[in-house]
């Protein structure tokens, strides 16, 4: 299955290829750097829950394919050794996370940034429901689907088969976001932002 990737304003696409729900893995997070980024953004109430939660799923970055504004993309980074943020630049919408060393093949995308996912059943049939609720901070977070301490380790086994999976391929240099050297596309900017 394809999926659409898409800012809010469509200047920024990216065909998401090989989609379904045991090639991905999808959590919520509920970590203060994800709910600062999306402060940051002035995007909260479009991309995070009723809890501050952000929906994304995790896939290889081989399966990311540009189709149209890919200059218009910034990446920030809130600690030095943090994640990279990515966001489409001309609209703030959130895009995607990865990790800062490029040869680690991996992008969490966020999910309210996929066309057709305007009910959860969409997202659920073409990537799987959540399989946990992570870096939960409050009682009410706990209570939600997928919160408890099992469904997280059951999370980070599958990604863990995922990204070796991945990594063994070779995934990382096929990465939209490497030049053919093998260099960044992008550069990332140190952000400040209260957390």
């Amino acid at each position: 299955m394809e999926l659409q990737l898409q800012c809010q304003c469509g200047q920024v696409r990216a065909r998401l290829s090989h989609m379904q729900p045991k090639t991905v893995n999808r959590a919520v997070c509920y970590c203060r750097f994800c709910q600062s980024y999306l402060r940051f953004l002035g995007q909260e109430a479009a991309f995070a829950d009723t809890q501050g939660g952000t929906d994304v799923f995790q896939m290889s970055p081989r399966d990311v394919t540009f189709e149209s504004g890919f200059e218009l993309i910034r990446a920030v980074k809130q600690t030095e050794k943090g994640a990279a943020r990515y966001y489409a630049g001309c609209c703030n919408t959130p895009l995607f996370n990865g990790v800062q060393n490029l040869k680690v093949p991996f992008l969490g995308v966020f999910t309210g940034s996929i066309q057709g996912f305007d009910e959860p059943r969409n997202a659920d049939d073409a990537i799987g429901p959540v399989r946990a609720r992570v870096n939960k901070q409050t009682d009410e977070q706990w209570a939600q689907p997928n919160a408890d301490r099992m469904s997280v380790l059951r999370m980070l086994l599958h990604v863990a088969r995922l990204m070796l999976f991945w990594f063994v391929r070779g995934d990382a240099k096929h990465s939209p976001l490497c030049a053919d050297n093998g260099q960044p596309r992008l550069s990332v900017e140190r952000i400040r932002v209260k957390t």
